[in-house]
């Protein structure tokens, strides 16, 4: 029952205002959170790019966890390429990065998007002219293509092709296998030992044993050609 006028504070409220007023009233509290609160702030604050370098330099940062540590890619590109052009001459095989673009766009996306996507130790860019081919009559649509080359005359070849085909009306498409195609390489001593292992991997009574000894190298393969190419062959 509840008396009028009675204040009840609970249990966990009456220790959170006793370990309140103690830290109030505790200069050794004070001190230890003060400490606390500047240690945090160092933490929080990145390391110079002096510090950086001399980091790397001394082996105590690998260059290739620089994004990771930094948490910037575009900085850690920046320092990469002045390691590395530090690094090489001192070693007396010095290596430029001049001419090599690292800026000039929106870095923050662009490297921030490929980080452990689809490059590491990333040193800038290589830009490359995009040029169209089209319009091509695909499927009953037309299509512009775009595609990045340097080979000059490449794109008006493959113009006047595209044109061609949509002219004749157009080009129908049929898919009839998807898939990912692997070779395993059978490495020789000599042309006969390769003549020899070429009879053996295409002879129909040997896939048993092909198909246990390229399972055993990896799950994923599975022999479905033993036709060998002459390019396996060795040079």
């Amino acid at each position: 029952m509840f008396s009028r006028g009675t204040r009840l504070v609970p249990a966990v409220a009456r220790q959170s205002l006793r370990t309140s007023r103690s830290l109030r009233t505790s200069p050794t509290a004070l001190q230890s959170s003060g400490a606390a609160d500047v240690h945090s702030k160092e933490a929080s604050t990145p390391p110079t790019d002096a510090e950086v370098m001399s980091r790397m330099h001394d082996g105590t940062l690998p260059h290739h966890r620089l994004e990771s540590d930094l948490g910037d890619a575009p900085r850690a590109a920046r320092l990469r390429r002045e390691y590395l052009e530090a690094s090489s001459a001192a070693a007396g095989a010095p290596v430029s990065f001049e001419g090599l673009p690292l800026g000039g766009m929106d870095t923050d996306t662009f490297y921030g998007s490929i980080v452990g996507q689809n490059c590491e130790n990333v040193v800038g860019y290589v830009p490359l002219p995009v040029g169209i081919v089209g319009p091509l009559l695909l499927d009953g649509a037309n299509y512009h293509v775009p595609l990045a080359t340097t080979e000059g005359a490449l794109i008006a070849s493959t113009n006047r092709g595209a044109r061609a085909m949509s002219a004749a009306g157009g080009v129908t498409s049929a898919l009839l296998d998807d898939g990912m195609t692997r070779a395993p390489l059978v490495a020789c001593v000599d042309l006969a030992q390769a003549a020899a292992m070429k009879a053996f991997c295409e002879a129909p009574e040997n896939l048993p044993e092909l198909q246990a000894i390229l399972s055993s190298t990896s799950r994923f393969v599975s022999p479905a050609s033993r036709t060998c190419p002459r390019q396996a062959c060795p040079c």
